[in-house]
C-alpha cells in the first residue's frame, strides 16, 4: 500500500521528475518529428510527457501487484525500471570511496575485530 501511496503523490509532483528526466536525456534526432508532433497534440514538453508516462505505469505496476494480477510481470516491470533509473539517472559512481570513513573510524576505537576499512 505504501508503494502505492508513493507512486500516486509522485504524480502530483511531476514537474521536479521532468526536471530530472530533461537533465539526463535528450531525445535522438531520428524522434523529433513524433516528439513535435506529441507536444504539440498534448500540450506538454517531451521530459515531462515522458515523466508522466513512467509515473503512470508505475502506479499500474503498483497497484497490479497489490491486487495480485500479474504480479510477476509487474515485478520484473518494476525490478528493471529501478535498474534502469538507477544506472541513468542517479550520478551513484562519483561518490567518494571511502563516504563512510568516520563510521569506521569510530568502530575501530571500540577495538572490535570486525571493524575494517577497506
Amino acid at each position: 500500500m505504501l508503494f502505492i501511496y508513493t507512486r500516486a503523490t509522485k504524480l502530483f509532483g511531476i514537474q521536479q521528475t521532468a526536471d530530472l528526466i530533461a537533465t539526463k536525456f535528450s531525445v535522438p534526432e531520428a524522434f523529433a518529428s513524433y516528439t513535435a508532433s506529441l507536444e504539440s497534440a498534448t500540450g506538454m514538453p517531451t521530459p515531462q510527457l515522458q515523466a508522466v508516462v513512467v509515473d503512470s505505469l508505475e502506479l499500474l505496476a503498483a497497484l497490479m501487484i497489490a491486487l495480485n494480477f500479474g504480479a510477476r510481470f509487474f515485478l520484473v516491470v518494476t525490478v528493471l525500471h529501478v535498474g534502469i533509473s538507477t544506472l541513468y539517472l542517479y550520478d551513484f559512481r562519483n561518490y567518494p570511496r571511502h563516504g563512510n570513513a568516520g563510521c569506521c573510524r569510530c568502530l575501530e576505537e571500540t577495538s572490535r575485530p570486525s571493524a575494517r576499512c577497506s
